[in-house]
Protein backbone atom coordinates (compact mmCIF):
# COMPACT_ATOMS: atom_id res chain seq x y z
CA UNK A 1 0.00 0.00 0.00
CA UNK A 2 1.77 3.46 -1.15
CA UNK A 3 1.59 6.68 0.14
CA UNK A 4 -0.83 7.53 -2.82
CA UNK A 5 -3.32 5.06 -3.26
CA UNK A 6 -6.72 5.92 -1.65
CA UNK A 7 -7.52 4.31 1.29
CA UNK A 8 -10.60 2.51 1.55
CA UNK A 9 -12.61 0.60 4.07
CA UNK A 10 -11.92 -2.74 2.16
CA UNK A 11 -8.21 -1.91 1.50
CA UNK A 12 -8.00 -1.00 5.56
CA UNK A 13 -9.79 -4.63 6.36
CA UNK A 14 -7.55 -6.63 3.63
CA UNK A 15 -4.53 -5.16 4.89
CA UNK A 16 -5.21 -5.55 8.91
CA UNK A 17 -7.04 -8.90 8.44
CA UNK A 18 -3.91 -10.88 9.65
CA UNK A 19 -3.13 -8.76 12.45
CA UNK A 20 -6.64 -8.76 13.84
CA UNK A 21 -6.76 -12.85 13.85
CA UNK A 22 -3.35 -12.69 15.55
CA UNK A 23 -4.58 -10.05 18.22
CA UNK A 24 -7.78 -11.99 18.62
CA UNK A 25 -6.60 -15.04 19.54
CA UNK A 26 -3.97 -13.66 22.03
CA UNK A 27 -6.97 -11.40 23.12
CA UNK A 28 -8.81 -14.55 23.96
CA UNK A 29 -5.97 -16.54 25.54
CA UNK A 30 -5.24 -12.90 27.82
CA UNK A 31 -8.63 -13.19 29.02
CA UNK A 32 -8.42 -16.93 29.49
CA UNK A 33 -5.28 -15.90 31.53
CA UNK A 34 -7.15 -13.44 33.15
CA UNK A 35 -9.68 -16.03 34.43
CA UNK A 36 -7.20 -18.66 35.57
CA UNK A 37 -5.46 -15.89 37.69
CA UNK A 38 -8.83 -14.68 39.29
CA UNK A 39 -9.46 -17.98 40.11
CA UNK A 40 -5.97 -18.62 41.88
CA UNK A 41 -6.08 -15.01 43.23
CA UNK A 42 -9.56 -13.75 43.70
CA UNK A 43 -10.40 -10.50 42.27
CA UNK A 44 -10.70 -8.44 45.68
CA UNK A 45 -8.13 -10.58 47.94
CA UNK A 46 -4.63 -8.65 49.02
CA UNK A 47 -2.29 -11.31 47.10
CA UNK A 48 -4.06 -10.68 44.08
CA UNK A 49 -3.63 -6.96 44.21
CA UNK A 50 -0.34 -7.10 45.14
CA UNK A 51 0.88 -9.78 42.02
CA UNK A 52 -1.10 -6.98 40.17
CA UNK A 53 1.27 -4.02 41.34
CA UNK A 54 3.96 -6.24 40.75
CA UNK A 55 3.16 -7.48 37.26
CA UNK A 56 1.73 -3.80 35.86
CA UNK A 57 5.27 -2.12 36.68
CA UNK A 58 7.26 -3.68 33.84
CA UNK A 59 4.97 -2.16 31.80
CA UNK A 60 4.84 0.94 33.26
CA UNK A 61 8.42 1.48 32.95
CA UNK A 62 8.84 0.52 29.94
CA UNK A 63 6.38 2.79 28.34
CA UNK A 64 7.90 5.39 30.60
CA UNK A 65 11.56 5.17 29.55
CA UNK A 66 11.06 3.65 26.18
CA UNK A 67 7.95 2.94 24.87
CA UNK A 68 6.81 5.77 23.60
CA UNK A 69 9.98 6.91 22.65
CA UNK A 70 10.37 3.91 20.24
CA UNK A 71 6.72 3.68 18.89
CA UNK A 72 7.36 7.51 18.10
CA UNK A 73 11.07 7.10 16.36
CA UNK A 74 11.05 3.76 14.75
CA UNK A 75 9.05 3.22 11.70
CA UNK A 76 9.13 6.95 10.91
CA UNK A 77 12.82 6.69 11.20
CA UNK A 78 13.54 3.58 9.16
CA UNK A 79 10.73 4.55 6.59
CA UNK A 80 12.63 7.84 6.25
CA UNK A 81 16.10 5.95 6.40
CA UNK A 82 15.20 3.34 3.53
CA UNK A 83 15.92 5.98 1.19
CA UNK A 84 19.58 6.43 2.04
CA UNK A 85 22.08 3.86 -0.10
CA UNK A 86 22.22 1.22 2.30
CA UNK A 87 18.97 1.20 1.96
CA UNK A 88 18.79 2.00 5.89
CA UNK A 89 21.09 -0.25 7.68
CA UNK A 90 23.17 1.81 9.17
CA UNK A 91 20.47 3.89 10.81
CA UNK A 92 18.81 0.41 11.82
CA UNK A 93 21.95 -0.57 13.94
CA UNK A 94 21.99 2.59 15.67
CA UNK A 95 18.78 2.02 16.84
CA UNK A 96 19.45 -0.97 17.81
CA UNK A 97 22.28 -0.22 19.82
CA UNK A 98 21.25 2.47 21.54
CA UNK A 99 18.28 0.63 22.59
CA UNK A 100 19.75 -2.40 24.01
CA UNK A 101 22.35 -0.49 25.97
CA UNK A 102 19.23 1.88 27.28
CA UNK A 103 17.06 -1.16 28.02
CA UNK A 104 19.45 -3.10 29.46
CA UNK A 105 20.96 -0.09 31.92
CA UNK A 106 17.43 0.77 32.91
CA UNK A 107 16.30 -2.86 33.81
CA UNK A 108 19.20 -3.19 35.82
CA UNK A 109 18.44 -0.08 37.16
CA UNK A 110 14.77 -1.26 38.14
CA UNK A 111 15.14 -4.61 39.65
CA UNK A 112 17.60 -3.44 42.16
CA UNK A 113 14.53 -0.56 42.93
CA UNK A 114 12.35 -3.61 43.72
CA UNK A 115 11.56 -2.22 47.51
CA UNK A 116 10.83 0.92 46.16
CA UNK A 117 7.50 -0.66 44.52
CA UNK A 118 4.90 -0.52 47.45
CA UNK A 119 6.17 2.74 49.00
CA UNK A 120 5.41 4.06 45.30
CA UNK A 121 2.69 2.34 44.47
CA UNK A 122 0.94 0.62 47.44
CA UNK A 123 1.43 2.62 50.15
CA UNK A 124 -1.78 1.47 52.18
CA UNK A 125 -0.09 -2.02 52.57
CA UNK A 126 0.58 -3.75 55.60
CA UNK A 127 3.68 -5.03 56.06
CA UNK A 128 3.85 -8.32 54.73
CA UNK A 129 1.69 -7.23 51.34
CA UNK A 130 4.18 -5.47 50.77
CA UNK A 131 6.80 -7.72 51.40
CA UNK A 132 5.01 -9.99 48.71
CA UNK A 133 4.68 -7.03 46.08
CA UNK A 134 8.75 -6.48 46.39
CA UNK A 135 8.88 -10.68 45.81
CA UNK A 136 7.00 -10.71 43.14
CA UNK A 137 8.43 -7.45 41.67
CA UNK A 138 12.15 -9.12 41.72
CA UNK A 139 11.02 -11.70 39.77
CA UNK A 140 8.11 -9.41 37.37
CA UNK A 141 10.67 -6.50 36.52
CA UNK A 142 13.04 -8.17 34.26
CA UNK A 143 10.09 -8.41 32.08
CA UNK A 144 11.39 -4.52 31.10
CA UNK A 145 13.72 -5.39 28.81
CA UNK A 146 12.31 -8.12 26.63
CA UNK A 147 8.92 -5.71 26.19
CA UNK A 148 11.78 -3.19 24.37
CA UNK A 149 13.14 -6.20 22.10
CA UNK A 150 9.87 -7.03 21.55
CA UNK A 151 8.57 -3.43 20.04
CA UNK A 152 11.89 -3.37 18.55
CA UNK A 153 12.23 -6.13 16.39
CA UNK A 154 7.97 -5.76 15.64
CA UNK A 155 8.24 -2.02 14.57
CA UNK A 156 11.06 -3.03 12.56
CA UNK A 157 9.05 -6.02 10.82
CA UNK A 158 5.83 -3.46 10.42
CA UNK A 159 8.34 -0.87 9.04
CA UNK A 160 9.52 -3.62 6.09
CA UNK A 161 5.64 -4.54 5.58
CA UNK A 162 6.02 -7.74 7.76
CA UNK A 163 2.78 -6.98 9.96
CA UNK A 164 1.71 -10.76 11.42
CA UNK A 165 4.41 -11.96 13.98
CA UNK A 166 4.24 -8.35 15.69
CA UNK A 167 0.71 -9.59 17.00
CA UNK A 168 1.20 -13.18 16.96
CA UNK A 169 4.08 -13.42 19.37
CA UNK A 170 1.56 -12.35 22.70
CA UNK A 171 0.07 -15.66 21.65
CA UNK A 172 3.32 -17.84 22.64
CA UNK A 173 3.56 -15.04 25.84
CA UNK A 174 -0.09 -16.13 26.38
CA UNK A 175 0.35 -20.05 26.51
CA UNK A 176 3.72 -20.17 28.42
CA UNK A 177 1.91 -17.78 30.73
CA UNK A 178 -1.34 -20.38 31.25
CA UNK A 179 1.08 -23.36 31.42
CA UNK A 180 2.22 -21.11 34.31
CA UNK A 181 -0.97 -21.01 36.14
CA UNK A 182 -2.36 -24.24 35.13
CA UNK A 183 1.17 -25.87 37.26
CA UNK A 184 0.10 -23.08 39.48
CA UNK A 185 -3.29 -24.52 40.82
CA UNK A 186 -2.38 -28.39 40.63
CA UNK A 187 0.37 -28.00 42.87
CA UNK A 188 -0.53 -24.47 45.03
CA UNK A 189 -4.51 -24.91 44.40
CA UNK A 190 -6.74 -21.33 44.51
CA UNK A 191 -4.61 -19.17 46.89
CA UNK A 192 -7.18 -16.21 47.34
CA UNK A 193 -7.79 -16.63 50.86
CA UNK A 194 -3.95 -17.31 52.10
CA UNK A 195 -2.39 -14.06 53.57
CA UNK A 196 0.10 -12.85 52.12
CA UNK A 197 2.79 -13.49 54.73
CA UNK A 198 2.31 -17.29 54.15
CA UNK A 199 3.49 -17.34 50.25
CA UNK A 200 6.85 -19.45 49.46
CA UNK A 201 9.51 -18.55 47.85
CA UNK A 202 8.58 -21.62 45.55
CA UNK A 203 5.35 -20.44 45.03
CA UNK A 204 6.11 -16.72 43.91
CA UNK A 205 8.67 -17.92 41.84
CA UNK A 206 6.26 -20.27 40.16
CA UNK A 207 3.05 -17.57 39.26
CA UNK A 208 5.89 -14.82 38.72
CA UNK A 209 8.45 -16.55 36.68
CA UNK A 210 6.75 -17.82 34.30
CA UNK A 211 4.42 -14.63 33.76
CA UNK A 212 8.25 -12.79 32.77
CA UNK A 213 8.97 -16.26 31.01
CA UNK A 214 5.76 -15.79 28.43
CA UNK A 215 7.41 -11.65 27.99
CA UNK A 216 10.81 -13.37 27.18
CA UNK A 217 9.78 -16.14 24.69
CA UNK A 218 6.94 -13.30 23.43
CA UNK A 219 10.21 -11.25 21.92
CA UNK A 220 12.58 -13.55 21.09
CA UNK A 221 10.44 -15.53 18.81
CA UNK A 222 10.47 -12.48 16.67
CA UNK A 223 14.04 -13.62 15.51
CA UNK A 224 12.29 -16.28 13.47
CA UNK A 225 10.43 -13.63 10.78
CA UNK A 226 13.56 -11.06 11.14
CA UNK A 227 15.84 -13.70 9.39
CA UNK A 228 13.26 -14.90 7.26
CA UNK A 229 12.68 -11.53 6.03
CA UNK A 230 16.84 -10.74 5.58
CA UNK A 231 16.52 -8.00 8.13
CA UNK A 232 19.64 -8.43 10.69
CA UNK A 233 21.32 -6.31 13.16
CA UNK A 234 24.65 -5.54 14.78
CA UNK A 235 26.14 -3.13 17.22
CA UNK A 236 26.85 0.03 16.26
CA UNK A 237 28.64 2.56 18.53
CA UNK A 238 29.87 5.06 16.07
CA UNK A 239 27.49 8.10 15.52
CA UNK A 240 25.21 7.47 18.55
CA UNK A 241 24.89 11.18 19.98
CA UNK A 242 25.16 12.87 15.98
CA UNK A 243 21.21 13.10 15.59
CA UNK A 244 20.07 16.00 17.45
CA UNK A 245 16.29 15.88 15.60
CA UNK A 246 16.15 12.29 17.10
CA UNK A 247 17.09 13.45 20.61
CA UNK A 248 14.50 15.62 21.02
CA UNK A 249 11.75 13.32 19.28
CA UNK A 250 12.97 10.83 22.15
CA UNK A 251 12.99 13.82 24.85
CA UNK A 252 9.63 14.99 24.13
CA UNK A 253 8.09 11.73 23.97
CA UNK A 254 10.02 10.78 26.87
CA UNK A 255 8.21 13.79 28.77
CA UNK A 256 5.06 12.23 28.07
CA UNK A 257 6.13 8.63 29.71
CA UNK A 258 7.03 10.59 32.27
CA UNK A 259 3.55 12.98 32.96
CA UNK A 260 1.82 9.24 32.41
CA UNK A 261 3.24 7.72 34.84
CA UNK A 262 2.63 10.71 37.38
CA UNK A 263 -0.99 10.00 37.10
CA UNK A 264 -0.28 6.23 37.29
CA UNK A 265 1.40 6.31 40.43
CA UNK A 266 -1.41 8.65 41.81
CA UNK A 267 -4.32 5.96 40.41
CA UNK A 268 -2.56 2.90 41.94
CA UNK A 269 -1.96 4.32 45.27
CA UNK A 270 -6.38 5.25 45.02
CA UNK A 271 -6.73 2.07 43.98
CA UNK A 272 -4.76 -0.20 46.17
CA UNK A 273 -6.25 2.17 49.03
CA UNK A 274 -9.59 0.95 48.62
CA UNK A 275 -7.93 -3.02 48.16
CA UNK A 276 -6.44 -2.17 51.60
CA UNK A 277 -9.94 -1.98 53.30
CA UNK A 278 -11.23 -4.72 51.23
CA UNK A 279 -12.75 -3.60 48.14
CA UNK A 280 -12.50 -3.38 44.53
CA UNK A 281 -8.85 -2.65 44.01
CA UNK A 282 -5.50 -2.83 41.44
CA UNK A 283 -6.86 -6.19 40.36
CA UNK A 284 -10.44 -5.39 39.56
CA UNK A 285 -8.96 -1.89 37.45
CA UNK A 286 -6.99 -4.26 35.58
CA UNK A 287 -9.65 -6.69 34.92
CA UNK A 288 -11.61 -4.17 33.56
CA UNK A 289 -9.35 -2.58 31.45
CA UNK A 290 -7.90 -6.04 30.00
CA UNK A 291 -11.88 -6.24 28.69
CA UNK A 292 -11.57 -2.87 26.84
CA UNK A 293 -8.35 -3.31 25.50
CA UNK A 294 -10.34 -6.65 23.47
CA UNK A 295 -11.93 -4.37 20.93
CA UNK A 296 -9.67 -1.32 21.05
CA UNK A 297 -6.66 -4.25 20.37
CA UNK A 298 -8.38 -6.56 17.61
CA UNK A 299 -10.07 -3.21 15.88
CA UNK A 300 -7.36 -0.25 16.35
CA UNK A 301 -4.36 -1.69 17.47
CA UNK A 302 -4.05 -4.03 14.34
CA UNK A 303 -5.21 -1.37 11.86
CA UNK A 304 -2.73 1.55 13.09
CA UNK A 305 0.22 -0.62 12.80
CA UNK A 306 -0.98 -0.79 9.14
CA UNK A 307 -1.56 2.26 8.79
CA UNK A 308 1.34 4.02 10.23
CA UNK A 309 3.96 3.03 7.76
CA UNK A 310 1.46 4.73 5.03
CA UNK A 311 1.28 7.61 7.42
CA UNK A 312 4.96 7.80 8.33
CA UNK A 313 5.38 8.03 4.04
CA UNK A 314 3.43 10.19 3.47
CA UNK A 315 4.42 12.63 6.00
CA UNK A 316 8.15 12.08 4.64
CA UNK A 317 7.05 13.11 1.13
CA UNK A 318 5.10 15.90 3.23
CA UNK A 319 1.81 15.00 1.70
CA UNK A 320 -0.08 16.71 4.54
CA UNK A 321 -3.65 16.11 2.65
CA UNK A 322 -2.91 12.61 1.86
CA UNK A 323 -2.61 12.15 6.01
CA UNK A 324 -5.52 13.88 6.86
CA UNK A 325 -7.66 11.54 4.25
CA UNK A 326 -5.97 8.28 5.92
CA UNK A 327 -7.02 9.59 9.39
CA UNK A 328 -10.38 10.97 8.87
CA UNK A 329 -10.99 7.55 7.13
CA UNK A 330 -9.63 5.42 9.73
CA UNK A 331 -11.55 7.24 12.31
CA UNK A 332 -14.33 6.53 10.81
CA UNK A 333 -13.54 2.46 10.32
CA UNK A 334 -13.23 2.43 13.90
CA UNK A 335 -15.82 4.11 15.09
CA UNK A 336 -17.86 1.04 13.19
CA UNK A 337 -16.46 -1.34 15.96
CA UNK A 338 -15.56 0.34 18.78
CA UNK A 339 -18.82 2.41 19.38
CA UNK A 340 -21.31 -1.24 19.16
CA UNK A 341 -17.91 -2.39 21.86
CA UNK A 342 -18.27 0.13 24.39
CA UNK A 343 -21.77 -0.07 24.38
CA UNK A 344 -22.11 -3.40 24.71
CA UNK A 345 -19.62 -3.62 27.55
CA UNK A 346 -21.42 -1.36 29.46
CA UNK A 347 -25.36 -2.53 28.81
CA UNK A 348 -24.02 -5.78 29.64
CA UNK A 349 -22.00 -5.21 31.88
CA UNK A 350 -22.60 -7.73 34.93
CA UNK A 351 -24.04 -10.73 32.24
CA UNK A 352 -19.90 -10.23 30.83
CA UNK A 353 -18.56 -10.33 33.79
CA UNK A 354 -20.38 -13.21 35.08
CA UNK A 355 -19.55 -15.19 31.86
CA UNK A 356 -15.81 -14.69 32.43
CA UNK A 357 -15.59 -14.92 36.06
CA UNK A 358 -18.02 -17.65 37.51
CA UNK A 359 -16.03 -18.94 40.26
CA UNK A 360 -15.74 -15.87 42.07
CA UNK A 361 -18.12 -14.64 44.72
CA UNK A 362 -20.58 -12.59 43.63
CA UNK A 363 -19.49 -9.54 45.42
CA UNK A 364 -16.41 -9.55 43.40
CA UNK A 365 -18.33 -10.07 40.14
CA UNK A 366 -20.25 -7.09 41.15
CA UNK A 367 -17.16 -5.14 41.71
CA UNK A 368 -15.97 -6.04 38.80
CA UNK A 369 -19.03 -4.86 36.51
CA UNK A 370 -19.43 -1.61 38.16
CA UNK A 371 -15.66 -0.72 37.08
CA UNK A 372 -16.56 -2.30 33.74
CA UNK A 373 -19.64 -0.28 33.21
CA UNK A 374 -17.66 3.06 33.13
CA UNK A 375 -14.77 2.15 31.94
CA UNK A 376 -16.29 0.63 29.14
CA UNK A 377 -16.87 4.88 28.18
CA UNK A 378 -12.73 4.63 27.56
CA UNK A 379 -12.89 2.37 24.78
CA UNK A 380 -14.17 5.11 22.04
CA UNK A 381 -11.98 7.57 23.08
CA UNK A 382 -9.16 5.42 23.68
CA UNK A 383 -8.65 3.96 20.15
CA UNK A 384 -9.27 7.61 18.77
CA UNK A 385 -6.62 9.16 20.59
CA UNK A 386 -4.38 5.94 19.89
CA UNK A 387 -5.04 6.56 15.82
CA UNK A 388 -4.29 10.79 16.29
CA UNK A 389 -1.09 10.30 18.00
CA UNK A 390 0.14 8.57 15.23
CA UNK A 391 -0.72 11.56 13.11
CA UNK A 392 1.86 13.80 15.21
CA UNK A 393 4.18 10.75 15.46
CA UNK A 394 4.49 10.54 10.97
CA UNK A 395 5.75 14.00 11.33
CA UNK A 396 8.16 13.09 14.16
CA UNK A 397 6.07 16.02 16.45
CA UNK A 398 6.69 14.62 19.73
CA UNK A 399 6.37 17.77 21.38
CA UNK A 400 2.52 18.24 20.51
CA UNK A 401 1.69 14.99 22.05
CA UNK A 402 3.82 16.16 25.36
CA UNK A 403 1.73 18.84 25.86
CA UNK A 404 -1.95 17.26 25.22
CA UNK A 405 -1.24 14.13 28.25
CA UNK A 406 -0.64 17.28 30.29
CA UNK A 407 -4.79 17.71 30.63
CA UNK A 408 -5.64 14.44 29.92
CA UNK A 409 -3.54 12.70 32.98
CA UNK A 410 -4.63 16.30 35.19
CA UNK A 411 -8.05 15.30 34.70
CA UNK A 412 -7.92 11.65 34.85
CA UNK A 413 -6.01 11.92 38.34
CA UNK A 414 -8.41 14.98 39.86
CA UNK A 415 -11.42 12.32 39.30
CA UNK A 416 -9.36 9.31 40.78
CA UNK A 417 -8.37 11.99 44.16
CA UNK A 418 -11.89 13.12 44.20
CA UNK A 419 -13.44 10.05 44.20
CA UNK A 420 -11.27 8.69 47.22
CA UNK A 421 -12.31 11.83 49.10
CA UNK A 422 -16.14 11.47 48.15
CA UNK A 423 -16.99 8.01 47.62
CA UNK A 424 -17.60 4.87 50.05
CA UNK A 425 -14.27 2.31 49.05
CA UNK A 426 -16.74 0.28 47.31
CA UNK A 427 -16.83 2.74 44.61
CA UNK A 428 -13.60 4.35 44.63
CA UNK A 429 -12.25 2.38 41.87
CA UNK A 430 -15.44 2.98 39.78
CA UNK A 431 -14.48 7.29 39.79
CA UNK A 432 -11.17 5.58 38.86
CA UNK A 433 -12.31 4.31 35.94
CA UNK A 434 -14.13 7.61 34.90
CA UNK A 435 -11.76 9.42 35.44
CA UNK A 436 -9.56 7.13 32.58
CA UNK A 437 -12.85 7.69 30.26
CA UNK A 438 -12.65 11.80 30.63
CA UNK A 439 -9.10 12.20 30.63
CA UNK A 440 -9.27 10.40 27.22
CA UNK A 441 -11.95 11.82 25.92
CA UNK A 442 -10.37 15.43 26.49
CA UNK A 443 -7.41 14.19 25.05
CA UNK A 444 -8.39 12.76 21.99
CA UNK A 445 -11.08 15.66 21.41
CA UNK A 446 -8.07 18.49 21.71
CA UNK A 447 -5.85 15.90 19.23
CA UNK A 448 -8.54 16.23 16.42
CA UNK A 449 -8.81 20.14 16.48
CA UNK A 450 -5.13 20.44 16.55
CA UNK A 451 -4.13 17.95 13.89
CA UNK A 452 -7.17 19.94 11.83
CA UNK A 453 -5.75 22.84 11.60
CA UNK A 454 -2.45 21.39 10.62
CA UNK A 455 -3.74 18.86 8.08
CA UNK A 456 -5.70 19.32 4.81
CA UNK A 457 -7.83 16.35 4.46
CA UNK A 458 -8.69 15.95 8.44
CA UNK A 459 -12.88 15.91 7.73
CA UNK A 460 -13.93 16.11 11.34
CA UNK A 461 -17.47 16.98 10.31
CA UNK A 462 -17.48 14.18 8.25
CA UNK A 463 -16.17 11.92 11.55
CA UNK A 464 -19.11 13.42 13.35
CA UNK A 465 -21.52 12.78 11.26
CA UNK A 466 -20.98 8.62 11.06
CA UNK A 467 -20.18 9.00 14.73
CA UNK A 468 -23.48 10.35 15.31
CA UNK A 469 -25.57 8.06 12.80
CA UNK A 470 -23.35 5.22 14.41
CA UNK A 471 -24.43 6.00 17.85
CA UNK A 472 -28.35 5.96 16.74
CA UNK A 473 -27.53 2.06 15.59
CA UNK A 474 -26.13 1.42 19.13
CA UNK A 475 -29.15 3.16 20.66
CA UNK A 476 -31.44 1.39 18.89
CA UNK A 477 -29.73 -2.28 19.29
CA UNK A 478 -29.49 -1.04 23.45
CA UNK A 479 -33.41 -0.68 23.40
CA UNK A 480 -33.84 -3.86 21.31
CA UNK A 481 -31.01 -6.06 23.72
CA UNK A 482 -32.75 -4.78 27.04
CA UNK A 483 -36.14 -5.83 25.55
CA UNK A 484 -34.67 -9.40 24.98
CA UNK A 485 -32.64 -9.38 28.15
CA UNK A 486 -35.78 -9.39 29.93
CA UNK A 487 -37.03 -12.64 28.84
CA UNK A 488 -33.67 -14.48 30.51
CA UNK A 489 -32.95 -12.56 33.30
CA UNK A 490 -33.70 -14.61 36.90
CA UNK A 491 -32.06 -14.80 40.11
CA UNK A 492 -29.71 -17.39 40.45
CA UNK A 493 -29.43 -18.87 36.90
CA UNK A 494 -27.29 -21.78 36.12
CA UNK A 495 -24.07 -20.56 34.49
CA UNK A 496 -25.14 -22.37 30.97
CA UNK A 497 -28.21 -20.02 31.05
CA UNK A 498 -26.60 -17.45 31.87
CA UNK A 499 -23.75 -17.79 29.24
CA UNK A 500 -26.91 -18.73 26.29
CA UNK A 501 -28.39 -15.64 27.54
CA UNK A 502 -25.32 -13.60 27.07
CA UNK A 503 -25.08 -15.09 23.71
CA UNK A 504 -28.67 -14.33 22.76
CA UNK A 505 -28.18 -10.65 23.92
CA UNK A 506 -25.21 -9.90 22.16
CA UNK A 507 -26.32 -11.34 19.16
CA UNK A 508 -29.42 -9.23 19.37
CA UNK A 509 -27.52 -6.09 19.82
CA UNK A 510 -25.21 -6.82 16.91
CA UNK A 511 -27.68 -7.96 14.45
CA UNK A 512 -29.93 -4.80 15.33
CA UNK A 513 -26.98 -2.47 15.40
CA UNK A 514 -25.94 -4.13 12.00
CA UNK A 515 -29.28 -3.52 10.29
CA UNK A 516 -29.71 -0.01 12.16
CA UNK A 517 -26.25 1.21 10.75
CA UNK A 518 -27.07 -0.34 7.46
CA UNK A 519 -30.44 1.88 6.95
CA UNK A 520 -28.05 4.62 8.36
CA UNK A 521 -26.21 4.64 5.16
CA UNK A 522 -22.86 4.39 7.07
CA UNK A 523 -20.73 3.98 3.68
CA UNK A 524 -17.80 1.81 6.54
CA UNK A 525 -20.40 -0.74 7.21
CA UNK A 526 -21.31 -1.14 3.79
CA UNK A 527 -17.96 -1.24 2.49
CA UNK A 528 -16.97 -3.89 4.95
CA UNK A 529 -20.04 -5.78 4.82
CA UNK A 530 -19.00 -6.20 1.08
CA UNK A 531 -15.13 -7.03 1.73
CA UNK A 532 -16.50 -9.79 4.15
CA UNK A 533 -19.39 -11.23 1.76
CA UNK A 534 -16.60 -11.19 -0.83
CA UNK A 535 -13.94 -13.19 1.20
CA UNK A 536 -16.42 -15.95 2.36
CA UNK A 537 -18.48 -15.73 -1.15
CA UNK A 538 -14.79 -16.98 -2.73
CA UNK A 539 -14.75 -20.26 -0.73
Amino acid sequence: MSAGQPLTAAGLARSSAVMALGTLVSRVLGMVRALLLAWALGLLALSANAFATANTVPNSVYLLVAGGVLNAVLVPELTRAAKDPDGGQRQLDRLFTITVIGLGAVTLAVVLSAPLVPAVLARQFDDDTAALTIAFAYWCLPQVFFYGLYTVFGQVLNARGVFGPFTWAPVANNVIALGGLTVFLLVVGPSGNRPPGQWTGAQIALLAGSSSLGVAVQALILIVPLRRAGISFRLRFRGLASDRRLGKVAGWTLGTAIISQVGYIVTSNVSNAAAAQGEAGRTVYDNAYTMIMLPHSLLTVSLVAVLFTRLSRAAAANDRSQVGRDLSHALRVIGVGTIPAATVLMVLSTDVSQALYPGNATREVDALAGVLRLMALAVVPLSAQHLLQRGFYAFQDARTPFLIQIPVVTIAAFIAVLASLVLPPRHVVEGVALGLAVGLTAGSLISAVVLRQRLDGLDLRHVAGTYARLAVAAATATLATTLVRTQFETPNQHYTANLIGLTVNAATFLLTYTVGSWLLQVPEVRAVYRFTVGKFGKR
